[in-house]
């Protein structure tokens, strides 16, 4: 009866050791009582006939039991497979069940990861950490330039208060050196004013309210340079050098705060840039993680189906029919056959004695001494030996 092999096994001739295998033979001989395994594994021969054909012959004096064994080897045959790919189905969809554990605490890792990354930019989505961040960096820097600007004013200032100090105190001691009166005393105190409000001011040196100072202290130290004789200034020369040095040393106080504050926004932009880096590293593995989630529940679920409703592809292309004419008698044949080997073995045995007499009768004649008898008798022995050694 031929069978179609199970797709996995590549080759029809793996089919002989399941099928004459303890399984298959124990069911048969478990359901056939009379019959034992040892003697069914006689009985059943299983032939390959192509590459993915075999065929089932099963020998026995009773034909239909012969047939009924060999319709019974197709269902033991499925049911074998069937029982083979669910268990690997199982073995199957366990190991994918624990793959898919994994794979969602991974998930869970990768979520926890995000939201801390999120947590330390802040509330703000896409963009909107990294603009404010080169925002702060860039107020940072821009008041560092405004800093160092002013404090080269300052320098430049104070160069030239030293020099002027330095001319009026060459007059200062002169005799006709007129003291200062009330006007110059308004205009000195005016001038102080102004230059303590611009040494407080924090605005840039291009601010609107800064320039308006500087010009209007300009036109105080004008005014007083035209009321005051010479040698007059060295008083206040001296003072305002005084407040121009405590607001350069301001400046040169303040200008660490501000390097400070200029490293702490760059490394919040640089930290704001690493981390949306992050993010986006994050949400590519976290779309990997996902389409492998969704191919491990597929297979998941291929798996469950299979191990619950597998089935053997088995194809019978011919059912077994017991034979059509009785079987020719066991006995009888061994009869005949042993009738005619000890028939062969006779005539090759009397051959054998017959060839072993003549040989024996020729070495007799030929070494026996010639007897004393008459030529006439003579001829007549030697005529008997040659029709002796023609027979």
């Amino acid at each position: 009866m031929p069978l179609f092999p199970m797709p996995e096994e590549k080759a029809a001739s793996l089919n002989v050791g399941i099928i004459k295998g303890r399984e298959i033979m124990g069911a048969l001989a478990a359901e056939f009582a009379h019959t034992d395994m040892a003697t069914l594994r006689r009985r059943l021969d299983v032939v390959v006939s192509g590459e993915f054909m075999i065929d089932v012959f099963v020998r026995d004096p009773d034909p239909a039991l012969a047939a009924a064994i060999a319709e019974r080897v197709p269902s033991l045959y499925a049911g074998f497979h069937e029982a083979t790919m669910r268990r690997r189905a199982e073995v199957s969809a366990a190991a994918l069940g624990r793959h898919l554990e994994a794979l969602q605490i991974e998930a869970a890792d990768l979520d926890a990861e995000r939201a801390r990354l999120r947590a330390a930019l802040g509330a703000a989505t896409g963009g909107g950490a990294v603009t404010r961040a080169a925002e702060t960096l860039d107020l940072a820097r821009e008041r560092l330039r405004a800093h160092d600007a002013e404090a080269a004013a300052m320098g430049a200032r104070l160069a030239s208060l030293r020099a002027a100090l330095s001319r009026e105190a060459a007059v200062y001691e002169l005799p006709d050196a007129a003291p200062d009166d009330a006007a110059l005393e308004r205009l000195r105190a005016q001038a102080l004013d102004l230059r303590l409000e611009l040494a407080s001011s924090d605005d840039g040196p291009a601010s609107p309210r800064r320039l308006a100072l500087v010009q209007q202290l300009d036109a105080i130290e004008a005014e007083t340079a035209a009321a005051q004789a010479p040698g007059t200034l060295h008083e206040t020369v001296r003072a305002e050098l005084a407040t121009t040095e405590a607001a350069a040393a301001g400046l040169d106080a303040a200008r660490p705060a501000l390097l400070e504050a200029t490293a702490q926004a760059e490394a919040a932009l640089t930290a704001a840039f690493d981390g949306f880096a992050a993010l986006d590293a994050i949400d590519a593995d976290r779309a990997r993680l996902d389409a492998k989630i969704a191919a491990a529940r597929v297979n998941l679920e291929e798996a469950a189906l299979q191990a619950a409703y597998a089935s053997a592809p088995l194809v019978v292309v011919e059912r077994a029919t017991p034979p059509e004419r009785p079987a020719f008698p066991l006995p009888m044949l061994n009869a005949i056959v042993a009738a005619v080997a000890g028939l062969l073995f006779g005539v090759y045995y009397a051959l054998l004695v017959a060839y072993i007499e003549r040989a024996r009768l020729r070495r007799a004649a030929e070494t026996a001494d010639a007897p004393p008898f008459t030529p006439e008798e003579l001829a007549e022995f030697k005529a008997l030996a040659a029709g002796a050694a023609r027979v």
